[in-house]
């Protein structure tokens, strides 16, 4: 599998190459100035988008899964290799944001930032995870009607997640009332770690889906 991730990112090389330049200096411009963490994180959100659409568009063009599965590999190994790409990618980009933080705040960061770099990690994995089974989804029955429905909803969670990925830490000028029920529903220990699992349990149900698609020659 190790060789077929090294090949999946070198392929994808120049994209990661763009969107690193992009957040790397955002990130530095936290670093120095402070307080613009959120302003990253949602930047990074726009990046993950950006990279999945790319990967998607180009997984399409030149049939990918219909060459994937012809490796000697598993179909459930197949269906795990869609994470890790967008997993590394998305911790790099983390570090980076923890490191550039650590520097703002001179080394003193709170235990509300653990749940707000979990929460934020939740529910970009809640994204990847239906957007693949919204991807999957209708190749799992004989007739199209049940399939594209499921499809329709699985890229609504996906839009639905994204929505709450960006509003999960309020902006500033938002009324009290309405920061203060994010901030208890997202940022706490609860909220961070419930919506983990459910981005583990949607993962694990993508590659479900995955391995019940009736077939992947499209």
């Amino acid at each position: 599998m190790w060789p077929l991730l090294k090949a999946e990112i070198f392929y994808n090389k120049a994209i990661f190459i763009t969107l690193y330049s992009i957040i790397v200096p955002a990130a530095a411009l936290n670093a120095i100035l402070g307080g613009l963490e959120e302003h990253v994180s949602r930047l990074m959100l726009v990046s993950v988008g950006l990279l999945g659409i790319v990967i998607g568009t180009e997984e399409i063009k030149t049939k990918r899964i219909r060459l994937s599965v012809q490796l000697p590999i598993s179909i459930r190994q197949n269906g795990i290799m869609r994470f890790p790409v967008f997993f590394m990618y998305w911790m790099s980009l983390m570090v980076v944001l923890w490191i550039s933080s650590l520097i703002s705040r001179q080394g003193s960061l709170s235990l509300d930032y653990l749940w707000f770099i979990l929460v934020k990690t939740a529910l970009i994995l809640v994204v990847v995870s239906c957007m693949g089974i919204g991807q999957d989804v209708p190749f799992c029955f004989i007739q199209r009607a049940p399939g594209d429905i499921l499809r329709v909803l699985a890229k609504l969670c996906a839009v639905g997640a994204s929505f709450l990925y960006f509003f999960s830490t309020p902006f500033e000028d938002w009324p009290p009332p309405v920061t203060d029920a994010l901030a208890n529903i997202f940022i706490t220990p609860a909220g961070a770690l419930g919506l983990l699992f459910l981005g583990f349990g949607l993962a694990v149900f993508s590659v479900i889906v995955f391995e019940r698609r009736r077939s992947y020659f499209e």
